[in-house]
């Protein structure tokens, strides 16, 4: 059995070397050249040269040797990393015709996240799952769902008030509590909830495509499980359980109260009622997962992001507390329609999506054909990936890129428009943008908004000394602060009654 795999692995490598020198060769002919990068090795390429840790600030230390269109050879596929805005633009947005397939990644396959649309290649099955999400998130739906961000809001400064030392936990319940609500209308429980902790296990557990390297040499998905150094098909056995719960859980329960009449306007409770077939059922299954998904843990990241800037610069605390009081007063709490007349607001929100974003390299694309790009040829079935994080740290665009300073955003009191907004790059592109950006955007405002109107966040304090927060990040799937600690205390002993009287206003 071992001779077979051993064979098997180094046929492979043969026929990919073979393929390798053909392909130089035909370039050369046609006039064309591979996009540049680190130089290969016999049978390998630069599989060795694949970074390990912070994959993101290492392509873009690597970007500034070899350009913003940098390539990397493996043994069964290419990858090209796009370091600067042009280029994205370009080719992702510009050509999403031809950049809207995904690669397969087979390590996420076989840990049971098969149904993840995030992953689903560029074909019908994607396509009628995107127009669910599409339907029920795009711009003009959004308005529609003001009233549950905003209750979420309140209700997480509420435990604020009760227990400001479990923050983060208070964090995820918010960002769920949103999401599940909508897609499912469930509501999450103020402590503990079984299905805010299934969703947290499931996103730390599922990794960065290309992390294990069975994603870059797809043939070792074959080698089983009790082979020596199989220990990805391991780990992908024992994790299995977390993405079946995420999707089934939440479900089962809204089928349930359907047939017990008791369910509540969802999407998942809508889009069931339009069909019976056991495909439609699937389907809608799918697409509420993914919504589910995408719009609580990327939401806990910012928030986390927004969090740790207010503890590191108390300046800018104080200066939006002040926009707040002078825009909305000290009287009610602000409100969607205050948006507009809140640019340093605005800007702190900006400030944070560019400070940390949620996917540095975001997530990869695939070409559809091959592709001429300035003088380069991009081979249809290249994984592309935008390094989002080296975009938005260009010390061009953005001076000094890793102070939080919310005022490069602002000029004469207003938005600077010749400053690029992160969003643009911060939600994804093309056709495989992320369709809950602007449901993500409108939640991260009103609770950053009520947060600062509301509570005074500082660093932490144990026996007398100060304890500030470490800045590390942990980097899965999704990027997010690793957990610290801080002191949140009311602005004010009005507080409690504002937040009470907000909540009893809604009824």
């Amino acid at each position: 059995m071992l001779t077979v795999i051993a064979g098997l692995v180094a046929a492979v490598l043969v026929f990919f070397f073979i393929h390798g020198v053909w392909t130089s060769s035909s370039l050369a002919r046609r006039g064309l050249r591979e996009p540049p990068g680190p130089r290969p090795r016999f049978l390998i390429g630069n599989l060795l040269d694949v970074p390990t840790k912070d994959a993101h600030i290492a392509y873009a230390e690597l970007a500034q040797k070899y350009g913003p269109v940098m390539q990397f050879k493996l043994p069964a596929q290419n990858m090209v990393f796009l370091s600067s805005a042009k280029a994205v633009s370009d080719l992702l947005e510009k050509r999403g015709s031809v950049y809207s397939d995904r690669p397969a990644f087979p390590m996420p396959e076989l840990m049971g996240w098969g149904w993840n649309l995030t992953f689903k290649r560029h074909d019908e099955s994607w396509r009628i799952r995107r127009r669910i999400l599409h339907h029920n998130l795009h711009i003009g739906a959004n308005a529609k769902h003001a009233g549950l961000q905003t209750h979420t809001a309140l209700v997480f400064a509420q435990q604020l008030l009760e227990s400001p030392g479990q923050f983060v936990e208070h964090i995820r319940r918010s960002a769920a509590a949103n999401i599940m609500r909508m897609t499912y209308g469930l509501d999450i429980a103020l402590k503990d909830d079984p299905l805010v902790k299934v969703a947290e296990v499931a996103m730390d557990s599922l990794p960065l495509p290309g992390t294990y390297l069975v994603d870059l040499v797809p043939a070792l998905k074959y080698v089983p499980w009790w082979f020596p150094g199989a220990g990805f098909k391991r780990d992908a056995m024992r994790w299995t359980e977390y993405p079946k719960a995420l999707i089934n859980m939440p479900f089962e329960r809204v089928k349930r109260d359907m047939e017990l009449g008791t369910a509540q306007h969802s999407v998942v409770a809508d889009a069931l009622s339009q069909g019976a077939s056991e495909d439609w059922a699937t389907i809608v299954k799918e697409a509420a997962a993914v919504m589910y998904l995408g719009g609580s843990d990327t939401t806990v990241s910012t928030l986390m992001t927004f969090s740790l800037g207010m503890i590191k610069h108390t300046d800018v605390q104080r200066k939006a507390q002040e926009e707040l009081d002078r825009v909305v007063g000290t009287d009610r709490l602000p409100t969607f329609e205050d948006r507009e007349s809140l640019p340093y607001i605005e800007a702190i929100i900006r400030e944070a999506y560019r400070m940390l974003p949620v996917l540095p390299l975001g997530l990869p694309h695939a070409a559809e054909q091959d592709d001429e790009y300035e003088g380069m040829l991009i081979r249809k079935g290249t994984s592309v990936f935008a390094n989002i994080w080296a975009i938005l740290h260009d010390p061009v665009v953005y001076p000094d890129p890793e102070v939080f300073r919310p005022e490069r955003f602002l000029k004469d009191g207003r938005i600077d428009t010749n400053i690029p907004d992160p969003r643009t790059h911060h939600f994804g592109f093309g056709r495989r943008v992320c369709p809950g950006k602007h449901f993500a955007d409108t939640t991260v405002y009103i609770t950053i908004a009520t947060i600062l109107a509301c509570f005074n966040i500082s660093t932490a304090v144990e026996n007398g000394v100060e304890v500030p927060p470490s800045g590390k990040v942990h980097h899965g799937l999704v990027s997010t602060p690793e957990r610290f600690e801080c002191t949140i205390e009311p602005r004010s002993t009005r507080v409690r009654s504002l937040i009470v009287d907000a909540l009893d206003s809604e009824y």
